[in-house]
């Protein structure tokens, strides 16, 4: 993006909060604002993977928000706007263009009904509003950094013992360039307390990865899991916080109809245990089965790789190394300190180590703090 235009979306942004900071109703419209700064060091050595190449991801994102929010009843209606700038430590473009990463606009409609809360909201907006947990089998920690907006449709509703989400996520739009595949990703998680032991849900995504002006074809991606956690500690015992156990079934199916061979499905199985002491938590997920990314290392008819612009998680996922190429493990120790600093700040600092097939493979060291306002 060029430096005039940014400089006028800066000074739009600017106007607004100003104005929202004077008058906070005008006819029944209430002005409201919001800023955040999340600041992220992920520190990735995964060459003993020979999969991942080692990376370090430390930068900063200021993300502020401004909108119009009108009460009615018990609906609440509101359009927003809003930027998000980052800045990866040790770029050497320090222009404004590449600070901008994205331009947020979506309006949002709430209605309690009942004991339930319905929200619809469409536009660009921030991936914090689905509620729902995704773990590192659907999208990576890298991805979700990079990726921090849903562009699209999220459709969620809300009970006292439970959630539903649905969202769309269009990627890619075709003829944007000559390269760029029409992509685009159907979203959808829910879960439910039965008791205070017992939780059920699942999370499920659809990847339609369509043609370009330059390659033909389309690609089907298709993983859910449906899953149960137990929590045998059901409330907090003096410095425990939590103990529970979760078990998922990964389920998979994948075609490239340039083939014309059909789905190669897979399956994996999950087992989480998790444990947490005052402000310490020890996490353990471990992953055994079949790859469920066995086109990673396939081409289009272009000849690029699917790779990355295919599966949103790590290669970690790529099983092999037991009895065939198909069928392995992996596993993820991680000890995390997440420290109540009280306001609205938030700091994690963890590191994770990861095994594949019961060998060492990497780790990463990870600082996050979270302001916002």
């Amino acid at each position: 993006m060029k430096i005039i235009p940014l400089r006028l979306i800066c000074i739009i942004l600017l106007t607004a909060f100003c104005i929202s900071s004077e008058a906070q109703s005008y006819k029944g419209n209430e002005f409201f604002y919001t800023a955040s700064i999340d600041m992220n060091f992920d520190n990735r050595e995964y060459d003993a993977s020979g999969k991942i190449a080692s990376e370090t991801l430390f930068g900063a994102r200021f993300s502020p928000e401004i909108g119009l929010r009108h009460k009615s009843g018990s609906s609440i209606s509101s359009i927003a706007a809003g930027l998000d700038i980052r800045k990866d430590f040790g770029d050497a473009d320090r222009s404004l263009g590449a600070l901008l990463e994205d331009v947020k606009i979506y309006g949002s409609h709430y209605r309690g009904i009942g004991g339930t809360a319905f929200c619809i909201t469409g536009g660009v907006f921030s991936r914090d509003m689905m509620k729902e947990e995704w773990t590192e089998v659907f999208f990576s920690e890298k991805y979700l950094w990079l990726h921090p907006n849903i562009s699209g449709l999220l459709i969620s509703d809300n009970w006292f013992k439970g959630n539903f989400e649905l969202a769309c996520d269009w990627i890619g739009e075709f003829g944007s360039s000559y390269s760029t595949r029409e992509q685009f990703l159907v979203m959808s998680a829910a879960h439910h307390d039965f008791n205070p032991l017992l939780t059920l849900g699942y999370n499920a995504y659809m990847m339609h990865f369509a043609c370009s002006q330059e390659t033909d074809g389309v690609v089907d991606n298709l993983l859910a899991e449906p899953w149960a956690k137990i929590r045998l500690l059901t409330a907090p015992v003096g410095l425990w916080k939590e103990l529970s156990i979760k078990a998922g079934a990964i389920l998979s199916a994948q075609r490239d109809r340039n083939l014309g061979s059909g789905f190669t499905k897979a399956a994996l199985g999950e087992f989480t245990v998790k444990a947490r002491v005052g402000s310490l938590s020890l996490v353990n997920r471990y992953f055994l089965g079949q790859s469920i990314m066995s086109l990673y290392n396939s081409t289009d008819s272009s000849g690029y790789l699917y790779a990355d612009r295919l599966y949103f998680n790590d290669p970690l996922f790529i099983m092999d190394g037991f009895e065939n190429r198909s069928f392995g493990s992996h596993d993820s120790a991680e000890i995390r300190w997440e420290p109540r600093l009280g306001g609205k700040a938030s700091l994690e600092v963890s590191a994770r180590f990861h095994f594949h097939n019961n060998r060492y493979s990497g780790c990463q060291q990870i600082v996050r703090l979270i302001v916002t306002l």
